[in-house]
C-alpha cells in the first residue's frame, strides 16, 4: 500500500537532476541512496502499522496480541475458550456393542472427541451417549447431523 523500493525514491528525487551526474557511486547517489533506504524502510514500516490497526489484517498477520491490547484499552475482553460437550450424541455401530467411557468418536472430518460414559448399542446399532471434545475450540462445534 506504502511501501516503495529505495531505486522507486531515489528515481523521484533525481527526475529533475538532468545535467548533473546521478549514477552509481556519484556525489548525487552516496547522498540522497541512504535517505532512499529509510524512506523505502519507513514506507514498510506504515505498512506493517495498517496490518496491525485492523482487525482483519492484524489477524491475518500474526498481530493478535497487538489486536486484543487494543481491544483492551477498549474495556472489550477475548472470550475464553471453551471445550464442546453434548448429552445426545448418536454412534451407529454394531449392534450389541458395547462403547466404554473414554472411548474416542469422530466426525467425517476427523474431528474427535470421547465418551463420557458407557454406551451399548441396540438392535438396530445406535446407541447415544454424552461427549466432550477433545480440544478447545469452535473447531468443535458440530451442528445435529452435519457430520463436520
Amino acid at each position: 500500500m506504502y511501501f516503495k523500493a529505495a531505486n522507486q525514491y531515489y528515481k523521484e528525487m533525481t527526475s529533475t537532476l538532468n545535467d548533473v551526474d546521478t549514477s552509481k557511486h556519484s556525489l548525487i547517489y552516496n547522498s540522497l541512496m541512504p535517505t532512499s533506504y529509510e524512506m523505502s524502510y519507513q514506507s514498510m514500516m506504515l505498512d506493517e502499522i495498517v496490518k496491525q490497526v485492523f482487525a482483519k489484517t492484524a489477524l491475518e498477520n500474526g498481530y493478535g496480541k497487538f489486536f486484543e491490547r487494543r481491544c483492551l484499552e477498549q474495556g472489550i475482553e477475548r472470550k475464553q475458550v471453551t471445550i464442546a460437550t453434548t448429552d445426545s450424541f448418536k454412534i451407529i455401530g454394531i449392534k450389541g456393542s458395547t462403547l466404554p467411557k473414554g472411548a474416542i468418536v469422530g466426525t467425517s472430518l476427523g474431528i474427535t472427541y470421547t465418551t463420557d460414559s458407557a454406551t451399548t448399542l441396540n438392535d438396530s446399532g445406535v446407541g447415544y451417549c454424552s461427549i466432550t471434545a477433545t480440544g478447545q475450540g469452535s473447531k468443535y462445534n458440530c451442528s445435529v447431523g452435519g457430520g463436520h
